[in-house]
């Protein structure tokens, strides 16, 4: 399988003054590129969220409770978010809460997942909350603004709430019962108040006793994947797409599966969406540990210009936690490398990107023994945000937000960006491109690049109506097709047929 080799690395420590190029600590946030936040000396950060107005919202761990922050782009505390910029997030009862994930809503309300634990019973909960844009729990959803599942002693379980188009959500739960060897897979749809949707699946609920899933997202075409493996005795990692009302999406993979074949001693990771309608999956196999990241297109197919047939494995000493990828179709990666934050950058083939840091890669400390980014964040002001946990043993915690420089234009904001179609992809003759009209008058540029970031074709025209690519000046192969106008930039891969 494609390697990445060794690579020289760059140690950041503290405030560095650098070239203003990819992948370089940006100095002017908070006072030397990094800003610490210790609401608690047990508290990190899980993940990062920008909102329209360029505030960022957090989430993590606070104690034994979870909290939700929110920071000015300046890297100050949002003092007008909950209290001091700062939500603490528990159940009564159940004293051990952790948030797993967390969306933004188009109205600017803020959905949470999280697992509670009542230490004594060992009796575990899954909590979905909804709250204010000012950090105030939402009491409108479920019973005063939670809703809420036992899931008593003997499971393990990944629980995650994910927003669908028009309001509605859905419940993804999934257990694995050691004692009796099984495990148990229920997606539960839910209104926009936090009621029973019925509409969804049979009753509102659509139940497997085959899937274990480790981690979902939701497409921007409205489509629920599940990634995970295929029963407790498991033979493949797989995708499982369903459609928004909960039945299996047949176009994906066969009959609404995709499976790939179980390596040995695999510890599963997550998938991520990518901005050209492509899916990242992650895991770790054999010993020592090699971490393989995994690209599909929409349609559950391995992408075979990425790594080796759609695998990429990466082998060292780094440790992969996050994934981000760009408008440009190049991977952010981010974790540990050697006990410091790692930060790393492919390009869509999966090769590095020498353009980045030094060589590729980035390596950050603030000083402390252990640290790790935890999540990465593509800023509208075309800079990287890096959520950083640290500790000093044995139980000094820490975190900070720490921003790096990038290559990528500045963007706009918008919650309503056109759903961008193009047909036929593949395509051997003429290509269209239609839904990009955004305003009256307008203009967009259209451009296509190759993998290596070559630009092959490039048009200006006005945005109405459906745009025509003649394609025969292009050779065989996979390339990002780039719609830009002065209100959006999006990025499609499509598929040249020779």
């Amino acid at each position: 399988m494609k390697k990445l080799s060794a690579i020289i690395l760059i140690m950041i420590t503290g405030p560095a003054l650098m070239a203003q190029t990819a992948g370089q600590l940006d100095t002017t946030f908070s006072s030397n590129g990094y800003a610490t936040y210790n609401w608690s000396m047990f508290a990190s950060i899980g993940g990062l969220i920008e909102q329209p107005d360029t505030r960022i919202l957090m989430n993590g761990k606070f104690d034994e409770s979870s909290f939700i922050g929110r920071i000015n782009n300046d890297s100050t505390p949002d003092l007008s978010f909950g209290i001091n910029g700062i939500v603490i997030d528990s159940v009564p009862g159940y004293p051990v809460h952790s948030i797993n994930s967390m969306h933004l809503l188009p109205g600017g309300e803020i959905m949470t997942s999280a697992f509670s634990l009542d230490p004594v019973s060992m009796n575990g909960m899954c909590v979905y909350s909804r709250f204010h844009a000012d950090g105030s729990r939402d009491t409108t959803f479920g019973t005063g603004g939670y809703v809420m599942n036992v899931m008593g002693q003997d499971t393990f379980n990944t629980n995650l709430i994910l927003p669908l188009p028009g309001g509605k959500s859905v419940i993804y739960e999934s257990s694995i019962s050691f004692a009796n060897t099984a495990v148990h897979t229920i997606m539960t749809g839910l209104n926009i108040d936090g009621s029973l949707d019925t509409s969804f699946g049979n009753g509102g609920q659509v139940i497997s006793n085959d899937l274990s899933g480790s981690d979902a997202i939701v497409t921007s075409g409205g489509k629920i994947i599940i990634y995970g493996l295929d029963g407790f005795f498991a033979n493949n990692t797989v995708l499982a797409a369903f459609n928004s009302n909960g039945s299996p999406d047949l176009t994906f993979g066969i009959n609404g599966i995709s499976a790939s074949p179980l390596l040995q001693a695999t510890s599963m990771g997550e998938i991520f969406s990518g901005n050209s309608g492509e899916m990242f999956t992650t895991l770790s196999y054999g010993f020592p540990a090699t971490q393989q990241i995994s690209n599909f297109d929409s349609t559950g197919t391995k992408d075979p210009s990425f790594g080796f047939m759609g695998d990429l494995d990466m082998t060292g000493s780094q440790s992969l936690v996050t994934i981000e990828t760009q408008d440009d179709g190049k991977i952010l990666c981010g974790g540990r490398m050697t006990g410091s934050g790692w930060l790393s950058r492919l390009l869509p083939d999966g090769s590095i990107d020498s353009t980045f840091g030094i060589s590729g890669q980035v390596i950050f400390t603030t000083g402390t023994q252990f640290e790790y980014f935890s999540d990465l964040l593509n800023g509208s002001d075309g800079k990287i945000y890096a959520a950083l946990n640290t500790q000093t043993p044995p139980t000094i915690f820490g975190n900070a937000v720490v921003r790096f420089t990038n290559d990528v234009a500045a963007g706009i904001f918008h919650t309503d960006i056109p759903d961008l179609t193009v047909y036929p992809n593949p395509a051997s003759g003429e290509m269209f491109v239609s839904g990009w009209s955004y305003r009256t008058n307008s203009y967009a540029e259209v451009s296509i690049s190759d993998l290596s970031g070559r630009n092959m074709y490039m048009s200006r025209s006005q945005a109405t109506g459906d745009f025509r690519i003649d394609t025969s000046n292009l050779a065989g192969g996979t390339y990002l097709l780039t719609v830009s106008t002065d209100d959006f930039r999006i990025v499609k891969k499509i598929v040249i047929l020779r």
